[in-house]
């Protein structure tokens, strides 16, 4: 689908709708974690924190560090750094391939992604190639058409590199693990409170936990609709994880313009910036076992409530 085609779908229409009142603070998430229930979705947004432990950081322009649990404000201050250094490198007449490779390899630090399977490595085999990988991928990430993914036959979209691209394009959302989830259980939340089935354009891909930890924190609403998967080694898992960030930017974009208002219910003199709406989206997804437990005990007294 086409970026008009997606956005003028009468079911990505009819979820937008319901999820610009939420966005706008006239009606309840309601959503449950570990820690209590976020009435708002901008509960949401105030919980954020981020790293889980402080990170230290070595950039082309010196080291920048943030603390263990930072604020989303502290957070922004970083990333602007961080954004504002990558695209000065890349707008340069002349390409300094270190300093490229060493912005990317701090904003993946940042989101505690270069550790992980094989990100490192594709960064550090990229060498001087970096710079024509971004010339060839950027363009066909925000293109309107998504057949412009196919063009790029080394593309590289995942947890890792969603984050360098974020920090490039406009209006570019970090599509991770938990930013999938919570727009998946916002996606299951609009279907079920509408008694119907889920449209197959809005039923995004979720990816697995990167977690040691047993059980896997769930990160999908619903394993058969939401289907996981893991961008790999075949670059169609890259093409459909670039598919659904762009579709997550596409919306999260409509209602960045939107006004709001805080969990107190007064009214905020601002609308939602697209990195704001993804930073509550990233707690919400954050583990949706309390959400999880609440729709099964939902759906049980519903069941028990239909005469036999």
């Amino acid at each position: 689908m086409t970026k008009t085609e997606f956005l003028i779908d009468p079911d990505t229409q009819a979820f937008m709708i319901w999820f610009q009142s939420a966005v706008v603070g006239t009606r309840p998430t309601d959503f449950p974690h570990a820690g209590g229930v976020d009435r708002l979705l901008s509960a949401s947004f105030e919980r954020y924190r981020w790293p889980i432990r402080r990170i230290d950081l070595v950039t082309p322009t010196g080291k920048e560090s943030i603390f263990a649990r930072s604020s989303f404000h502290d957070n922004a201050i970083l990333l602007g750094k961080l954004s504002m250094g990558i695209q000065a490198c890349l707008n340069e007449k002349s390409i300094n391939h270190d300093e490229l490779a060493s912005w990317a390899r701090a904003i993946m630090e940042w989101g505690g992604v270069f550790k992980r399977p094989g990100n490192g490595t594709w960064l550090d085999n990229m060498g001087n190639n970096l710079h024509g990988y971004f010339e060839r991928a950027l363009p066909a990430l925000i293109s309107d058409d998504e057949q412009a993914l196919k063009g790029v036959h080394d593309l590289r979209s995942n947890a890792g590199t969603t984050k360098i691209h974020s920090m490039v394009l406009p209006n570019f959302v970090i599509y991770d693990s938990r930013v999938a989830a919570a727009l998946a259980w916002l996606v299951q939340s609009w279907a079920t409170s509408h008694n119907r089935a889920v449209p197959q354009h809005l039923r995004f891909g979720c990816m697995p936990a990167n977690t040691q930890k047993k059980p896997r924190t769930p990160r999908t609403p619903d394993a058969v609709v939401f289907k996981y998967f893991s961008p790999a080694k075949h670059v169609s898992t890259h093409r459909k994880h670039a598919t659904w960030n762009r579709r997550a930017n596409w919306i999260i974009e409509q209602m960045a313009k939107a006004p709001t208002v805080n969990a107190t219910g007064a009214r905020l003199p601002r609308t939602w910036s697209g990195r704001e709406i993804e930073a509550a989206l990233f707690m919400m997804g954050e583990d949706l076992t309390s959400a999880l437990s609440l729709h099964s005990q939902k759906t049980r007294s519903s069941t028990k409530s239909i005469p036999c």
